[in-house]
């Protein structure tokens, strides 16, 4: 549950970073912010999938 938790915060995260570097014009940033969104939803992934002890 918590890998669950952590891969929505990054999504989230990635999200905010990829509209304010565009909104304030950073070119490498919102590489970075859709980067973290693809890492966030992959371990959100991998939490749900994973069985819980």
């Amino acid at each position: 549950m918590k890998k669950v938790l952590l891969g929505i915060a990054l999504i989230l995260f990635g999200f905010n970073l990829t509209y304010v570097s565009i909104s304030a014009g950073w070119s490498g940033i919102d590489v970075a912010g859709s980067c973290i969104s693809v890492v966030g939803l992959a371990i959100s992934l991998f939490g749900g999938f994973s069985k819980d002890k």
